[in-house]
């Protein structure tokens, strides 16, 4: 299995992010993937909405900032989809943010947990098309629609 994903990866189908929790082997070896064509995904994702969405902030982020050392996911006890480490910046990504149910209450957790392990100046939750701010446990958090989010990079 390693071996096709080092085919893919080298053929630029995939880019990986690596964890910053990790250490240096664990981040060389346990990345997280994301597919250079958005068209891949509706193939192979269960959740095409948010997996799709998700991919897009990836790659929006890595053209931004580049592939080397500048955008990461955290995964220790609570995963962050990404975590910029100059702009000190945490992002969560959901397609919905309604208040009914566990997706509002699971991201919002994840970016105020993240603080206490990382600097983070801005915390952001992209979505399809909600936009909001609000202040949770003294943490302010951005809700930006994913054009917003894209247009502002």
């Amino acid at each position: 299995m390693i071996n096709y994903l080092d085919y893919v990866r080298e053929a630029f189908l995939i880019l990986p992010i690596s964890n910053i929790a990790d250490n240096l082997v664990e981040k060389i070896t346990s990345p997280k993937y994301y597919f250079i064509d958005n068209g891949i995904i509706s193939l192979l994702a269960l959740d095409v909405r948010t997996s799709l969405l998700e991919n897009l902030v990836a790659i929006e982020l890595l053209r931004h900032y580049g592939t080397k050392d500048m955008v990461f996911y955290y995964k220790h006890g609570v995963e962050v989809d990404f975590y910029i480490t100059d702009a000190e910046t945490a992002i969560q990504v959901c397609y919905s943010m309604n208040h009914s149910g566990d997706t509002y209450a699971r991201e919002i957790r994840a970016l105020i947990k993240v603080q206490k392990h990382l600097s983070c100046r801005r915390n952001i939750i992209v979505t399809y098309d909600s936009e909001d701010t609000i202040i949770q446990d003294g943490i302010e958090i951005d809700i930006i629609p994913a054009w917003k989010f894209i247009r502002d990079k």
